[in-house]
């Protein structure tokens, strides 16, 4: 991502903060509570770092606008028995890349295959898999060197009637996919490919900590066409991005 766009981040900082009990409940779920100062912008350059190291899509692919938007959250559970955090804060970052009118190189038959790219970059979010509804097949494990990548594409042609079986093979290569990306403890991650494999909902990618900054799981989802968002997450530098955990 250039310096020019970086330089035109914008950040969201949400501004309403308030417990939450379980109705009815016999105990009281953590409440809310704010982060501290430095916190919070220990949370807010960590998702600009993650931010700089993941890589935009090839060519002829330009970020749409001039802003990323990129959301703090400004609180996170807090026990006030334990006197710790059942998990630590949350932070997004999300972006889209177009084609760009007159890009060259390319024919018209796959301009109209080369849909937008959505990147959204989550730092101690939930480990949930993307959902394309009806036309979404299963969740599938890809290889992405260091990390868990979970992918959900529309059907391939011949697994149902009608619109998506009748997909030309072109077609097929640029379907709608959505990736999910994982760089997180190896238990955690584990636990994830377990998930996909067992047709289940990985358990919960964080943990208590003392500290609402520290960064236990960096997801990055990308949803477009099929060969460029695979494209994509191939480049996603998990080595990079690994040492950031758990600091």
């Amino acid at each position: 991502m250039s310096r020019a766009v970086l330089s035109s981040i914008a950040f969201i900082v949400l501004v309403s903060v308030a417990p939450t009990r379980a109705a009815g409940a016999a105990t009281l779920e953590p409440s809310m509570k704010t982060i501290p100062p430095p916190a919070l912008e220990t949370l807010r350059r960590s998702l600009k770092e993650v931010t700089r190291l993941i890589p935009a899509p090839d060519k002829p692919y330009v970020l749409r606008g001039e802003e990323t938007k990129l959301t703090v959250d400004p609180g996170a559970p807090w026990d006030a028995k334990s006197k710790a955090w059942p998990r630590p804060a949350r932070a997004t970052a999300e972006y889209t890349y177009d084609l760009p009118e007159g890009a060259t190189g390319i024919s018209d038959e796959l301009r109209g295959f080369m849909g937008p790219i959505e990147v959204t970059v989550e730092l101690n979010g939930e480990p949930r898999f993307a959902d394309l509804a009806s036309e979404g097949g299963p969740p599938t494990l890809i290889p992405v060197k260091g990390a868990t990548a979970v992918e959900v594409a529309v059907i391939a042609p011949g697994a149902v009637q009608g619109r998506v079986a009748a997909m030309t093979p072109r077609q097929s290569e640029y379907r709608l996919a959505a990736i999910t990306i994982f760089v997180a403890d190896p238990g955690v991650e584990a636990n994830i490919r377990s998930a996909v494999k067992a047709h289940t909902s990985p358990r919960a990618a964080t943990a208590p900590t003392a500290d609402p900054a520290e960064l236990h799981v960096i997801t990055v989802r990308i949803h477009g066409p099929k060969k460029s968002a695979e494209e994509l997450a191939r480049r996603i530098p998990a080595a990079s991005l690994r040492p950031l955990l758990r600091r």
